[in-house]
């Protein structure tokens, strides 16, 4: 195509509107789809989880909300991103998160990307386990495992990211 018009006020790139998930269930459906990005809107209120959300093998979840709690009720961690997955959270709670050795809410590893703005998180712990790190538990809201963390730290330091700002 040499040339395009998109008519006035139209928007040439526009992209599609979130999908409204209305539940974990719903959510958990969408990530098992195979598609590579997934944009939800979670509908406000509390929605309770019981098994933890996977973002992995380069999936992308960008989670949205106007006052969505995500309640793990103590039995398990919300998110667990690895493998070149990547999980964006915007105005979300997460509460009452629990993961084994590291990461409460989330545990972010092998090369696992999250960026969270306008998020809370509650009430979430890691709990030691024999024979896992020692004993020792780490990150209780959130973990980062490997050379992912010195970078995040830079980008803290310096307010440089992809989109230019603290979004880490």
């Amino acid at each position: 195509v040499l040339f395009s018009w998109a008519g006035p006020g139209a928007d040439a790139q526009a992209t599609p509107p979130p999908t409204v998930v209305n539940s974990v269930a719903e959510l958990h459906a969408l990530l098992a789809t195979n598609q590579t990005a997934v944009d939800a809107y979670l509908t406000p209120g509390t929605h309770l989880l019981g098994t933890t959300f996977v973002v992995r093998d380069g999936k992308r979840l960008t989670l949205r909300s106007d006052g969505a709690v995500l309640n793990a009720q103590g039995q398990t961690r919300h998110f667990l991103v690895q493998d070149e997955g990547v999980l964006e959270l915007e105005g979300v709670r997460l509460l009452n998160g629990r993961g084994t050795a590291s990461g409460g809410a989330i545990l972010a590893r092998r090369s696992g990307t999250v960026r969270l703005r306008e998020v809370e998180i509650e009430t979430s712990t890691a709990v030691s386990t024999s024979g896992i790190d020692g004993g020792k538990a780490r990150g209780g809201a959130i973990a980062i495992a490997g050379e992912e963390l010195e970078r995040v730290l830079m980008e803290l330091a310096t307010g440089s990211s992809h989109r230019g700002s603290h979004d880490a």
